[in-house]
């Protein structure tokens, strides 16, 4: 028996809608998409829940009409500002040395790196990254084994509860259920899953509209992230000051232009100002504004990483999602600012059908989302009717399946 699900990806001025339908070959067919813009140039969809409510409800039904479906409860993913990630240890005796490591043993641990949380903060998401047992690292999946003290290294996503509290606001004006809350940042790790050997590495950079992320992958596992408080808008509010137009004629100078070379019989270009007046202005000019913001953001974005034992991972090239990314002539430009291989957009076999949309990089994160969520299906077991109805899956019933299944094991 097949199973549907939805995923929305809020971005920073967006929301994307995509609906899976799970086949028994292991691979998932994407059967619905919606997609709503936002007017939210000033802050997070996340911290709008009025206008973000009709632009889910909009997203939600385009993608249900076109997968002859009807869903009201779905999974929902945040990135960017909205949520921090910290990794928290936790040590716990076992009593009994001669009786072997439980699951009751590790749900202690667990239970430990997830306490004290800061006031505000809500968990949603949280994995083991590494056990330790007597000292000894690297330990997959302790149960079973015999020690006296276990340690383990829990990875834990937090947003406010304010955050929290606006996605099930957002959510419940349009008439939906939020299933789960999933960082985007730790569902794109999915593409990654087969990643083995001298290249399992993978670096990539989310250019949102309001943020640009940096997130390191090991296989799937995330091993370094980054967020900064800039992206596409900047470009758009310096077109918008330099030429004195609308912020809705900078976006179209922005995708029009962008950074491509011209020939010379084309370096002009005409637009209309505030005041109406037609003007022309040299596409140098243009790609002059864009460029040293391009560069300015690719500079920080990249100095996350540079000086850690994470760069020999750009041998196989960046990998960059997320609106600004279609920005014409920007691979080109990035690649010969920086000595790296710049790749635009995710593909994972796994994912089939409306190739148009899972190869765009501005569905790459939705895309993400699907794959996570069916992979935690393939973890935990078909959801029972108390998982469909609870807004959050319990966190500890999936973090002792991801034990009992093995970890990748981190270095």
């Amino acid at each position: 028996m097949s199973r549907r699900v939805g995923v929305v990806d809020l971005g920073t001025s967006s929301v994307k809608v995509l609906i899976g339908e799970g086949e028994g070959s292991g691979t998932i067919k994407v059967i619905g998409v919606g997609k709503k813009t936002l007017n939210c140039a000033s802050s997070n969809v996340t911290d709008s829940p009025e206008e973000a409510s009709g632009a889910l409800r909009d997203a939600v039904e385009r993608a249900n009409e076109m997968a002859g479906t009807s869903l009201s409860s779905l999974y929902f993913g945040i990135g960017g500002e909205s949520i921090h990630l910290e990794l928290r240890d936790a040590t716990v005796s076992i009593p009994d040395s001669e009786s072997p490591i439980s699951e009751k043993d590790v749900s202690r641990a667990l239970d430990l790196a997830r306490a004290n949380s800061n006031y505000g903060e809500r968990i949603i998401s949280a994995r083991p990254r590494v056990f330790s047992l007597d000292g000894q690292d690297g330990v997959n999946n302790p149960v079973g084994m015999y020690g006296n003290r276990l340690d383990v290294t829990v990875e834990l996503f937090t947003a406010t509860s304010r955050i929290v509290e606006n996605v099930k606001a957002s959510a419940s004006k349009a008439g939906l259920t939020v299933r789960g809350i999933i960082p985007i940042t730790w569902a794109r790790g999915s593409f990654f899953s087969q990643a083995s050997g001298p290249h399992e590495g993978r670096i990539v950079i989310d250019l949102g509209y309001n943020s640009t992320e940096t997130s390191v992958y090991r296989g799937e596992n995330l091993v370094h992230w980054g967020s900064l408080p800039v992206g596409g808008t900047q470009i758009t509010g310096d077109l918008r000051v330099r030429f004195n137009v609308e912020t809705e004629d900078a976006e179209k100078i922005k995708r029009s232009v962008g950074l491509v070379e011209e020939r010379a019989a084309e370096t002009n270009f005409e637009y209309e100002d505030f005041s109406g007046e037609s003007k022309q202005a040299e596409r140098a000019e243009v790609q002059k504004v864009i460029s040293s913001r391009v560069e300015e953001t690719f500079d920080m974005a990249l100095e996350e990483i540079e000086g850690t034992e994470y760069m020999e991972f750009t041998e196989v090239g960046i990998r960059l999602v997320g609106g600004t990314a279609n920005m014409p002539g920007l691979v080109d430009f990035l690649e010969d600012r920086y000595a790296f291989t710049f790749r635009v957009g995710l593909t994972s076999p796994k994912v089939l059908g409306l190739q148009d949309i899972i190869q765009d990089p501005i569905y790459a994160n939705a895309v993400g989302l699907l794959l996570k969520c069916f992979d935690m299906f393939t973890a935990k077991g078909s959801p029972d009717e108390k998982d469909e109805r609870s807004p959050f899956a319990s966190i500890k019933k999936i973090l002792i399946n991801l034990v009992r299944n093995g970890l990748h094991r981190e270095t």
